[in-house]
């Protein structure tokens, strides 16, 4: 009787940070992996922060995709006897982001209390920063997050991405009936959309 036991990995795959480190963060890292001539390699795609496979040797383009916003490719060459060890690095990005008020469209006052969250597949959600301020700068891996602005008797969420590299401001459009308003001699109005 003669077993078939396929052969060890001869390819080994990483998603990492602009500074080495393995991906940990937001959703698993899918693999992709096609010939220089663009035929798919059959059983070569894959999941997960890290991936290994064998592959026959040739020249193969690598492309791994960190949610559904940004993908990352890289050409690896396979030699007969030889194990490939390659990081794909996905680089950060910083957003800032400032509160205006719809209403003639100047900064939002105050002193907020800024969350960025990230949600799993299963809908749990991590928080990735904290910021306490009238703006607030993130630095986060690429994918897509939720930035959260409580204060001021604000609470405002909304979704954003953030791609390798970025450097950018976003900014927060509060609508004016969200606010909570004090008046004079303590008495408050709290004003709801309708």
């Amino acid at each position: 009787n003669a077993w078939n036991v396929p052969a060890p990995p001869n390819v080994f795959l990483r998603a990492v940070d602009g500074e080495g480190e393995l991906l940990e963060v937001g959703r698993a890292v899918s693999w992709d992996i096609i010939t220089l001539n663009g035929e798919a390699v059959p059983d070569a795609n894959g999941e997960g922060f890290e991936h290994e496979l064998r592959l026959s040797p040739g020249s193969y383009i690598v492309t791994a995709f960190h949610g559904d916003h940004v993908s990352i490719s890289a050409t690896i060459s396979v030699t007969e006897g030889r194990d490939i060890h390659r990081d794909i690095a996905f680089s950060d990005g910083t957003v800032r982001f400032t509160p205006i008020l719809v209403s003639g469209g100047e900064v939002a006052s105050g002193i907020f209390n800024w969350e960025v969250l990230s949600v799993s597949a299963s809908g749990v959600e991590t928080v990735r920063g904290r910021d306490n301020g009238q703006r607030a700068r993130f630095t986060l891996l690429p994918g897509e997050y939720r930035i959260r602005l409580t204060g001021q008797a604000i609470n405002f969420t909304a979704p954003f991405v953030v791609q390798a590299d970025d450097v950018r401001e976003d900014l927060l459009v509060l609508d004016a009936a969200w606010l909570h308003l004090s008046g004079p001699e303590g008495t408050e109005y709290s004003l709801s959309r309708t």
